[in-house]
């Protein structure tokens, strides 16, 4: 291990269950979780690394290699330091507390260190600016003898590893008053750090959260003389008083503190039999950002003789309530427990699991409740100790982790709390940007399920994303991302989105008490885009140049808080921007409104000869039929199958009016991404259209600057006006270029 690009193996396997591809492990070493990390995704980019693994062997040698998504490998090198995770910049950071200490980022295509900073601490959170947020100290200070400084929080800056050091708000304070006539007398004031979570976490405007506990102690005690000459403490008696917070790092790098409890605890006598105990203490959880400008925060309360209570609070910008889930309550800190965090649906569904007191217990216990009630819905034990979880497209979670043999186990638990088995062999199992699974141990494999995450979650899985680095995002931003122009609540709030469309079958057309698509909201002025009904189209452009065709799908449903898809007019508005530049490049352009697979296809044959391109605006993704699935455009907004184009319908298109040299652009999420069930819908149109054809094998989101010129990862807010872009996520800079179709 030289630090060198090498030759990898990759043995490719195609049937649907089983691995993809696998990348064999290193000689002697294995893949999976290991003292120095594991394996994460990176997130989307053009030029760094797709994955990292950490591959460990019995005699203490440990190697972090960097492969592309497809398992080509990159680099590898030794490590002797634990791996934190990918950055946002295509690269993986590397660090902690030993020696060298300092957090290091090294470069996603040659491994080589970009900085090192002056950090050294707990694991860190990743923002969407690409700076870190973590709790720990200056490494420099940490090699210098005992007693070292307190703790702080550090921003550390992403492109350059310059840090900013943020004091922490107070300290525990212990004091005790001994009386007597020996030992040492007197009052000794102690201070120490505040119990602090081990979970910083990020939402997608860049401010970090996490909980800590300041516990002040007074105590009393008396020192006597025994007959023998011995000093013994013959009474002693404390109040402990916590006070658990919540702590805000905002992006612009000014904080806040919420008191979310407060506890106090009391014990009289020395220990043993005439020893009394009352109150209880706190135990700090963590913190998940809701996406909507809220926190849950989860907390137990602690009882000498009685079973912990497991605690929710949700904080919002009405206020706080705080939820009491018995399910969970005695259940132990070993690995999934408050302070490990759970995930969210996107209806308000919030998902927690915890591990019973003992490693070998049966079953951890999975909670599902509502995040604005606290009111559970259902608690299931899958059979097994969960380690890691997922909100699952559909809703309910999907569940991995270890039997009491220790072999690895996988479910799916369905909205309703059923669990069906899901073979697994991995010892790790994560998702990715791209929607890929990956089963991990001893090797790593690409790894075909018919599940899929969340695409509307504002915390999809227990580390925030595919790469772990505890920053919440969707997987399809467009579908949740919040704008001045939101339409209130359409009358049929039983309607799934279209983004989800799981309970129909390719011959099943649903009821639907459908509103008319007239325009909901007032479209700004400078977009007549945004003003059509559909099924409908604008009149030519003029221009000299080859002619383009712009396709505006429906913007999705609204059917109340948590389940509000409607991206208002943020289709229409990206719409109107590529025709604006397209005009003003002299090309003809025709924009049109579509509902159905046959507007979609009246579009591309009914306005003469298309010989520039076509460019899509809407929905996409995949979807379930019959627990297979596809990949599909969303054109229209309600669960009929003539309104999702897919492997069912995708030959009704023709390519009669479009040019030899047309191409078709899909700005949809994944629209470049395969599934379980075949081809993504890019390739799929290109084998019926025989046009070549870009769709994305990420999800998009709404933007005022364009692709190349945007300097965000993720936007938690769109705009309401032009100039509007379709972006995707990934890197600011180097954001990642539509799959091809075929490819060159």
């Amino acid at each position: 291990m030289q630090g060198k690009t090498a030759q990898t193996a990759v043995n490719i396997v195609t049937n649907v269950g089983s691995s993809n591809w696998t990348v064999p492990p290193l000689p002697g070493l294995q893949a999976g979780i290991t003292a120095f990390g594991h394996f994460a995704p990176a997130p989307p980019t053009n030029d760094g690394a797709g994955l990292y693994s950490v591959e460990a062997g019995s005699n203490d040698t440990y190697a972090l290699r960097a492969l592309t998504t497809d398992g080509r490998q990159l680099w590898q090198q030794p490590l002797s330091t634990t791996v934190i995770g990918p950055d946002l910049y295509g690269g993986v950071l590397v660090g902690g507390t030993g020696n060298p200490a300092g957090l290091k980022d090294l470069d996603g295509q040659t491994g080589s260190p970009v900085w090192i900073s002056n950090f050294a601490g707990s694991p860190i959170a990743v923002r969407t600016d690409g700076n870190a947020v973590g709790l720990g100290w200056d490494a420099q200070q940490l090699q210098q003898p005992p007693p070292h400084p307190p703790i702080s929080i550090f921003v550390v800056n992403g492109a350059s590893g310059q840090t900013t050091q943020i004091p922490m708000p107070e300290r525990s304070i212990s004091v005790t008053a001994t009386t007597g006539n020996c030992g040492s007398i007197g009052v000794q004031s102690i201070p120490s750090d505040a119990f602090i979570s081990n979970a910083v976490t990020t939402d997608a405007d860049g401010n970090a959260y996490f909980e800590y506990v300041v516990r002040n102690t007074n105590a009393t005690a008396v020192n006597q003389t025994t007959p023998d000459l011995r000093c013994v403490q013959t009474a002693f008696s404390e109040t402990v008083k916590d006070r658990l917070v919540l702590m805000t790092i905002f992006a612009d790098g000014s904080t806040s503190t919420t008191q979310l409890a407060t506890r106090t605890y009391n014990q009289v006598g020395a220990g043993g039999a005439q020893s009394s105990w009352s109150g209880s203490s706190l135990s700090p959880g963590s913190a998940i950002p809701d996406g909507h400008g809220g926190v849950l925060a989860t907390w137990s309360e602690l009882f000498v003789d009685l079973p912990s209570s497991y605690m929710v609070s949700h904080i919002s910008p009405n206020g706080q309530s705080d939820f009491h889930l018995a399910a969970l309550d005695n259940m132990s800190s070993l690995f999934s427990s408050n302070s490990w965090p759970g995930v969210l649906g996107d209806g308000g569904t919030g998902f927690v699991t915890s591990a019973p007191g003992t490693r070998d217990s049966v079953s951890s216990t999975i909670v599902a409740f509502d995040t604005n009630s606290g009111q559970q819905a259902w608690a299931v034990q899958p059979g097994f100790f969960v380690d890691q979880m997922f909100a699952q497209d559909g809703g309910g979670v999907i569940a991995h982790g270890f039997d009491v043999s220790n072999n690895p186990m996988m479910v799916s638990v369905d909205s309703s709390g059923n669990i069906t088995p899901v073979p697994i062999s991995g010892s790790l199992l994560t998702d990715s940007w791209t929607g890929q699974w990956f089963s991990v141990g001893p090797g790593v494999s690409a790894i075909n399920l018919p599940l899929a995450v969340d695409a509307a979650s504002f915390w999809p899985e227990v580390q925030g994303n595919p790469s772990q680095s505890r920053f919440g995002v969707p997987g399809c931003p467009c579908l949740v991302q919040s704008t001045s122009n939101t339409s209130s609540p359409t009358t049929s709030s039983a309607q799934p989105r279209a983004d989800d469309p799981v309970s129909h079958t390719t011959t099943e057309t649903l009821p639907s008490d459908e509103v008319p698509l007239t325009a909901q909201i007032s479209a700004p002025t400078d977009c007549p885009i945004c003003n059509l009904i559909s099924p409908s189209c604008l009149p030519p452009t003029g221009g000299n140049l080859s002619t383009y065709l712009l396709i505006v799908g429906d913007p999705g449903r609204n059917n109340g808080p948590g389940h509000n898809w409607n991206v208002g007019n943020e289709f229409g508005l990206a719409a109107q921007q590529q025709a604006n530049d397209l005009q003003s490049q002299g090309h003809k352009v025709i924009a049109c409104r579509a509902t159905t697979v046959q507007d979609f296809n009246n579009a591309l044959t009914g306005h003469g000869l298309i010989d520039g391109g076509v460019a899509y605006f809407g929905h996409a993704g995949r979807f379930s039929i019959s627990g297979t699935l596809y990949s599909a455009l969303f054109v229209g907004q309600d669960p009929v199958s003539n309104e999702n184009l897919y492997s069912g319908n995708v030959s009704l298109l023709s390519n009669a009016q479009l040019g030899s040299n047309a191409t078709i652009t899909l700005n949809g999420c994944d629209t470049g991404t395969d599934v379980s069930g075949g081809d993504s819908i890019g390739q799929l149109i290109w084998n019926q259209l025989k046009r070549v054809v870009f769709g994305y094998k990420t999800g998009l989101y709404f933007s005022p600057l364009d692709a190349a010129h945007e300097t965000m990862f993720v936007r938690q807010v769109g705009p309401s006006d032009l100039p509007t872009y379709m972006v995707p996520l990934g890197k600011p800079g180097d954001k990642p270029l539509p799959r091809r179709f075929p490819p060159l």
